[in-house]
């Protein structure tokens, strides 16, 4: 990958995350003590648990998981396409390297791509 592709994907990573962060904390601060005695199911055993935070689920609430899942699964799809562009380029070239530096690199990325997977 090149130096200009990982900063444009690290930068969308840091516009991404930095813009779902604002919106959480400019969004008006929800009155929880109301909330907790409005909500139908009656929770209001919660108080005696200690410390708690109840969040109403509006529309912000939804975009913000909505936006995170989306750009996680984007983001996750980028990659995933990036390791099987490898694979295709490297099965493509194959004529071009020797049988044994073919395997070294086809297993190296396996195990890259592996190391990937286990890490999410």
């Amino acid at each position: 990958m090149s130096a200009r592709t990982f900063f444009f994907f690290r930068g969308a990573l840091v516009v991404c995350l930095t813009a779902l962060s604002l919106t959480y904390l400019i969004s008006p601060a929800p009155d929880t003590e109301h909330l907790l005695d409005s909500f139908v199911p009656d929770i209001k055993w919660i108080r005696g648990r200690g410390s708690y935070y109840f969040q109403e689920i509006t529309g912000t609430v939804k975009g913000v998981c909505w936006a995170a899942i989306v750009a996680l699964v984007i983001a996750a799809s980028t990659v995933v396409s990036l390791f099987g562009h490898m694979f295709y380029v490297l099965n493509i070239e194959t004529h071009k390297r020797s049988k044994s530096s073919s395997t070294a690199i086809r297993k190296s990325l396996a195990i890259l791509f592996a190391q990937y997977i286990s890490a999410i």
